[in-house]
């Protein structure tokens, strides 16, 4: 099944190009990933520039931003919540712990399990690091717009959930 798509990539002088081109099955699947492997990227290389000033890794700041949320929460949920494996969380977690940034605290009705929130610095570096991360978005946001931005987002729950619900 041959199907026609447009793709935009911009080249690394910052120019976009535009080829409408038929792809076979194969190739559309593989631009699709690409795609959405090069939005990805594009995002994240922004934080991670910023980070790296605060020594934190993208994984490490989801977990922050998440605990900043929440009261505490459970290790295992934080994983799924943050879209984190959970042997990179328990990585991701030591790390965060030696810095002082986290606190493990025992659950109360199961001793093998903890529950993860942020201490006083872990609070205080996240009061410190968000507005750089706002900042960020902010740029995106008048960049792209708001409402191509907003259109996104929900095509791509409505695009995760269609996928989720899909057999296998």
């Amino acid at each position: 099944m041959i199907i026609t798509i447009i793709i935009m990539l911009e080249n690394q002088l910052g120019k976009k190009k535009s080829a409408a081109k038929k792809l076979n099955r194969d190739e559309y699947q593989q631009t699709l990933l690409l795609a959405l492997y090069t939005a990805r990227e594009a995002i994240q290389s922004r934080f991670r520039k910023m980070l790296a000033d605060y020594d934190l890794t993208i994984q490490q700041w989801r977990i922050l931003m998440m605990l900043d949320t929440v009261k505490e929460m459970e290790v295992i949920k934080l994983a799924r919540v943050c879209f984190v494996l959970q042997p990179s969380i328990a990585r991701a977690l030591k790390k965060l712990e030696q810095r002082d940034l986290i606190r493990r605290n025992p659950d109360k009705n199961d001793k093998r399990r903890y529950n993860i929130s942020l201490s006083k610095n872990g609070q205080k570096l996240c009061n410190i690091v968000s507005p750089f991360s706002q900042e960020i978005v902010t740029k995106i946001t008048a960049s792209y717009g708001q409402k191509k931005i907003d259109d996104m987002i929900n095509m791509l729950f409505t695009f995760s959930d269609t996928i989720n619900n899909i057999p296998e």
